[in-house]
């Protein structure tokens, strides 16, 4: 089968839903889209926008506030929407790749192996029955013996410690509406 590169680029288009516009959901185009990045939340309602041909300019904070949709660290670490629904398969796969083990990503974010290990267990204890959000999660942390050091690290724009620990343990803060994070 021979495809002209015209082909390629269209079905490109189609496959990210950039054309034909949809009149699918935010919620609908973050999951077939596995994710939107969300780094910055205006880009992401951007990049939502742009797939929408009805495009509602509140339908993101809508769909975090009504918790359809889900905005937390995920892949490469930066900030990306999910759907709630589909989180436990997220943590899942996230977990699985375990880079908080790996000593160039400790060393990058200044944090040893014994503290990755009280973390670990530390948010377990803390989230146990309840829901934080990002600056309760850390204010909990810091609260600890021996954790107390990660300070910067926790309350940084990334929060990579706490933030990439979280998807292999099953979850981490969860924002209320009104929440930056």
């Amino acid at each position: 089968m021979k495809v002209t590169q015209a082909q390629v680029l269209a079905w490109r288009l189609r496959q990210q839903g950039l054309a034909p516009r949809t009149t699918a959901s935010v919620e609908e185009l973050v999951a077939r889209l596995a994710g939107v990045q969300a780094q910055v939340p205006s880009a992401a309602e951007l990049a939502l926008s742009a797939r929408q041909k009805e495009p509602r300019p509140d339908a993101v904070q809508q769909a975090l506030a009504a918790r359809s949709l889900i905005r937390t660290w995920a892949m490469r670490g930066t900030l990306h929407l999910l759907p709630a629904g589909e989180m436990p398969e997220y943590l899942a796969l996230l977990g699985a790749a375990r880079t908080w083990e790996k000593p160039s990503w400790q060393r990058g974010f200044g944090v040893e192996p014994w503290q990755m290990a009280a973390l670990g267990e530390a948010v377990d204890e803390i989230l146990d029955g309840q829901v934080l959000t990002r600056q309760e999660l850390t204010d909990a942390v810091l609260a600890r013996a021996g954790l107390d050091g990660l300070g910067e690290q926790l309350s940084s724009g990334g929060g990579a410690p706490s933030s990439s620990r979280c998807p292999g343990r099953g979850g981490c803060a969860r924002g209320r509406p009104g929440d930056r994070t």
